[in-house]
């Protein structure tokens, strides 16, 4: 008996599953025992190159399996990953002749490139088009989280590579870079999260953001590393871009595989995904910026504490419009539910004066049978 198309489409994902689990696996053995090992650094390079390249090729073949907007969205990311794939060969040929791990080299250019291309695809994937005040809603939501989080990177990473660098060197600018395209690929994450996540996809949409969130972390500790001068290549940071690119993949995997659903269904799902939680991380984003009030304070008076403090107030600000908004709302709604039941009891009091007024047109429907009638 031949099986089901759902069941061979939860299999040929399963299937994708197994496969990236297996190498993440090994290439995570690897690193922990060959750590130290020069000789084993090209087949170390071997596994970012494989994820890389099997991710571009799922790319490929969910655009395959695509058309109109989405098919655009597929091949962008696709090119992304084309893009890292070469600067990870790049990368592995020069640690191969040189035996080195410089920093500035040409795989820099297919890395840097990527997150642009990747930035764009995200931005290109269908969404449902929003009313007003969601629409406002959103640009609310959007504003407090980017807001709050560049002044994250600018406390944490951006000034102090400014107060501690004497040169502006080519290092300098390629570094910067790599800050300025974690937090474009961050920006990207969010319009993500709030205008993709009610689309009928959620699964990819969820792979991809997850895959997004390693890379961004994967790329601050490698940062925060190269400004230390401890970064050593083949360590086990590889299995951060790794599984990074393993998760895009299975994003697309996942995405061509999609069994349609019912829309009003589809529709139900995005609403109770989007009021469930994604409301919750402009609080985050407000939260982690009067944290580092707290911590950093000392440090803030160092890079401009006035500006710092007007951003904050900012944030407080968009901060108490959107809460506003919310109160209006629910008071809209309370409104509307009190005179839904106002009109019920309305409906309900003018049927009982009917069947009242019914049985008084009619008198004989009271009388004993075969009683005198005067």
């Amino acid at each position: 008996m031949t099986d089901s198309p759902k069941s061979e489409i939860r299999l040929s994902f399963r299937s994708a599953v197994l496969l990236a689990g297996a190498i993440a696996t090994l290439h995570l053995l690897l690193l922990i025992f060959g750590k130290g090992n020069g000789s084993l650094l090209p087949l170390k390079d071997v596994f970012l190159i494989l994820s890389s390249a099997l991710a571009a090729a799922a790319m490929l073949y969910a655009a395959q399996r695509s058309e109109s907007r989405s098919k655009k969205a597929w091949i962008v990311f696709a090119a992304a990953l084309l893009l890292n794939t070469l600067g990870e060969i790049l990368w592995a040929a020069i640690e191969v002749v040189l035996q080195d791990n410089p920093f500035l080299t040409l795989a820099d250019a297919g890395y840097l490139l990527f997150y642009p291309l990747f930035a764009l695809g995200i931005f290109l994937l269908p969404e449902e088009p929003l009313t007003h005040g969601e629409k406002l809603k959103f640009l609310l939501d959007a504003a407090i989280v980017a807001i709050s989080i560049t002044l994250v990177f600018w406390v944490l990473l951006i000034a102090p590579m400014l107060l501690s660098t004497m040169i502006l060197d080519l290092g300098f600018f390629v570094s910067l870079s790599y800050l300025l395209m974690d937090l474009l690929l961050f920006f990207a994450l969010v319009w993500l999260l709030f205008r993709k996540l009610d689309y009928r996809e959620q699964g990819p949409i969820l792979l991809l953001a997850m895959s997004i969130a390693v890379m961004i972390f994967t790329d601050l500790i490698f940062l925060i590393r190269i400004q230390d001068e401890t970064f050593i290549s083949g360590s086990l940071l590889d299995i951060g871009w790794s599984s990074s690119c393993l998760l895009m993949g299975l994003a697309a995997i996942r995405y061509a595989n999609t069994i349609p659903l019912d829309r009003y269904k589809a529709d139900m799902i995005a609403q109770s995904s989007r009021a469930g939680w994604t409301y919750n991380l402009p609080f985050l984003g407000i939260g982690a910026v009067f944290f580092l009030f707290v911590w950093k304070q000392e440090f803030l008076r160092q890079i401009n504490y006035s500006l710092i403090a007007a951003a904050f107030g900012l944030l407080i600000a968009l901060m108490f419009i959107r809460q506003k908004m919310i109160f209006d709302d629910s008071n809209h709604l309370l409104a509307m539910s009190i005179s839904e039941v106002a009109e019920r009891k309305r409906a309900e009091e003018n049927l009982q004066k009917a069947k009242e007024k019914s049985r008084i047109c009619r008198p004989g429907q009271d009388r004993v049978p075969g009683q005198y009638e005067p």
